[in-house]
Formats: structure tokens, sequence, C-alpha cells
């Protein structure tokens, strides 16, 4: 048999873990520490560091009941505690910046007015067209998927006479809702699929979660439309981390945050948004850019009562709260009012702009 010293040091860890646990168990009657989350982590460091725990277990019994609480509670959960917080900030290094206009007024439901409202909009020539993804034989109702999707056109519409190259809007479940127009549902469900993806075609038949994209010929526009709400793409160089920081110095960065919000402005009004949400593509606010095809209150409500933090990342209630105490949301205009005031360990996750103080600077 091979003699395994990791194993033997685990074996004791764990044997020195249930005296340790046993014994905090039978006399922590008087004591107002909260022992179940202590245990919890024990068995974390017992599974991650077994060498070091076999000696600590083995000395903290020999210790009265105070020291080994305050030991345990000192040196290893009070850390985790805040390390959660920590971690997620240094994550967001990592994220990008979004921002959503909320409440457009495009006629959606049209593909072809939309295309005309935006070219009109952004003043640009448009071309309208969708990608072809399947093959459907109508006849022995077998549809194959595309690995090669090709591009079909449904429409140009000019506004501008210059050779400047148009804009591509792809209607998103365009060839979907035609063959199910076609057969109907029923018929379509009975197909035979013929590869893999194809069976896809029945999930587009459904309410698709973005009804538009609107892109230019470098890809650097990436402009998603939705039911109500629009992923405004505008281009900001610095990740969350490093552009939240620029808050907590407003007047080192007024003139960068300043020139940054008159373009989130200029291009909501272009769609008829009257307000944004501006956070990270990742972290805590990633399921509020997940959810874009909610509708303009839904999401509206959605951010400010913190709902995206329930179920995060397995958090409970406690880290929940314990999260929203540095995790600040805050009005854009206030940057520019004076009335920010940011600690060292606040971090702003959420902003928030309705460009009331923009537009009656105008009027």
């Amino acid at each position: 048999m091979t003699f395994s010293l990791s194993k033997f040091f685990s074996d004791r860890a764990h044997k020195s873990f249930d005296a340790t646990n046993a014994f905090l168990s039978h006399t922590i009657a008087n004591v107002s520490i909260d022992v179940v989350k202590i245990q919890k982590v024990l068995k974390k460091v017992v599974t991650l560091q077994p060498f070091c725990i076999y000696f600590l277990f083995s000395t903290l019994t020999s210790y009265s009941t105070i020291q080994t609480i305050v030991y345990i509670y000192k040196y290893y959960l009070l850390p985790r505690q805040i390390d959660y917080t920590q971690k997620i900030k240094t994550k967001a290094m990592g994220w990008d910046v979004v921002q959503i206009g909320l409440g457009h007024d495009l006629p959606v439901d049209d593909p072809h007015k939309t295309a005309q409202e935006i070219a009109k909009r952004m003043e640009r020539n448009v071309t309208l067209a969708y990608y072809k993804k399947y093959e459907y034989d109508i006849a022995s109702n077998v549809i194959h998927y595309k690995r090669e999707p090709e591009l079909i056109e449904l429409g140009r519409y000019e506004v501008d006479n210059t050779k400047s190259s148009p804009l591509l809007i792809t209607v998103s479940n365009y060839q979907a809702k035609q063959i199910l127009d076609l057969v109907g549902i029923d018929k379509l469900r009975k197909a035979t699929f013929a590869n893999d993806w194809a069976s896809l075609i029945l999930c587009e038949t459904k309410e698709p979660f973005e009804l538009y994209e609107i892109e230019d010929d470098e890809r650097n526009l990436g402009i998603r439309i939705f039911k109500e709400n629009v992923d405004l793409d505008i281009y900001i160089r610095e990740r969350w981390n490093h552009w939240e920081r620029a808050f907590h110095q407003p007047d080192e960065n007024r003139e960068r945050l300043h020139d940054y919000r008159i373009q989130i402005y200029n291009r909501a009004k272009l769609f008829g948004c009257k307000d944004v949400i501006i956070c990270a593509d990742q972290g805590p606010t990633e399921s509020i850019f997940d959810n874009l095809n909610y509708t303009a209150d839904r999401l509206r409500k959605y951010a400010r009562t913190y709902e995206y933090l329930n179920g995060y990342d397995g958090w409970d209630s406690h880290k929940v709260e314990e999260w929203k105490k540095e995790a600040k949301h805050i009005m854009f205009s206030s940057v520019f009012q004076g009335q920010i005031n940011l600690s060292d360990t606040d971090f702003v996750e959420v902003i928030y702009d309705d460009f009331r103080d923009l537009i009656n600077a105008k009027n």
C-alpha cells in the first residue's frame, strides 16, 4: 500500500475538525456568535488546507471556549465576509460599460417602417436584411440548418447622397416567421430536423429576445433593438472598474464624463428613449443587461429595487444587504450638480439618467 502524506494529514484534519466542532457546539450556549457560519467556514478550510488545518484544530481544542471562537471568527470567518465584496470589485476590471435606453418609440412591428425611421433619424442609408439560416423542404417537411447563413436583402432606404457605406439592419427571426406563416406551428413541430441546430427554428417562432440589430461595415456598431428598449452601444475605452472611479473624483473627470453623457443623450434621443440605465454587462448587474426584453417599466423597477441581486452567485439575504451598503445607485446629473459624495469603499454599480437638466437648459 502506498503511503500518502496528503491523505494522512487530511484524515487527521477531519478528525480534528470533528473534535473542534463538537467542542464548539457543546460550549457555545452563552456566546452570541453564529457557530453555524463558523462550522461552514471550517469545513471549507478543511477541504482546502489539510496540512494547516490539522495543526490548527489540534491546537485550538486546548484553548478556552472564548479564545477559540474569537480566533476562528477573526482569522477565518471575518475575512471571508469581506472577501466577496472585494473580489467583485476586482473582477470589475473585466466588465464592459453598457447603456440601456428605455422606452423607445420605433414602429418595431413593421421591419420596413423601422428601417425607414432609423435611416431618417440616424441620417444614414440603410439596408434591411435577414439571415437565411434554414433550408426547408415543404413536401417532405424536413429542415436543414445552414452552416453558413446567407444574407438576404429586403430593401434599401436612402437619405444620404454621399457614398458612405450604409448601415445594415437585420431582422432577428424573419425567416422563422416566414416558414411559420407558410405551414403553421403544428406541421413545424412535426418536422424532421436533419442536422444539429435545425430545431432552433421552433425557438425562433416565438417572441425573439432582440428584434433588430444595427451594424456598420467596420463592425464598430452593434445597436440592438428590443420590444421597448435599446442597447445603445456607445463605445467607451475603459472597463467598469476604472470608469466608475471617475465618479469618485468628479471635478477632475468632469469634462470626459460630460462628453460621454452627451453621447448617450444624443443616441437615446434618436430612438425616443426618455431615460437610460448605465451598468456593467457582467457581475451583479449582468441580469439587468440580460433582460432587455422586459418592458421599460419592468426593467426600470428591476434595477431600482435591486431585484437583479436575487440569487446572484448563490448569495443569501445577508450578502445582498452587505453588498448594497457599498454598491451605489446614482443619477448622472448629480456629478454636475455637486451632489455626489462617495467614500473610498463605495462602488458605483448603477447610473440612471433622465437628462432633465440638459433638456431644461435648452428650453
